[in-house]
Order: structure tokens, then sequence, then C-alpha cells
């Protein structure tokens, strides 16, 4: 989808993080679309490598 995230995706994606903080991910592969390099980044961003993909 285009665009960005609503405030309330960007809230569920947040907690997405909470969620997984424990889960011993080592990093995050996403899409290079706005809205996956998005939820990355506030899911995981500073805590764990991103690595984007066009794919």
């Amino acid at each position: 989808m285009p665009g960005r995230l609503s405030s309330e995706g960007r809230e569920l994606v947040a907690d997405l993080g909470r969620r997984r903080s424990e889960d011993g991910l080592a990093a995050v592969f996403s899409s290079d679309l706005t809205r996956a390099v998005e939820t990355a980044s506030i899911a995981f961003g500073g805590r764990l490598p991103i690595l984007l993909d066009w794919r």
C-alpha cells in the first residue's frame, strides 16, 4: 500500500517491537517500500540492523 502508516498502525508496530524485544533476533529484513521501512524502523530501529531489499 502506498503512503505512511496511520497513527493506529504506528502504535500497533511499536507494540510489535516491544513484544519481540526478547526473541533474540539478530536483524530485520524489510522491503524497501516506504511503509515497510517505516514499520521496521518503528518496531526495531536503533536495536537491530534493518536490511532492505527491493523484492
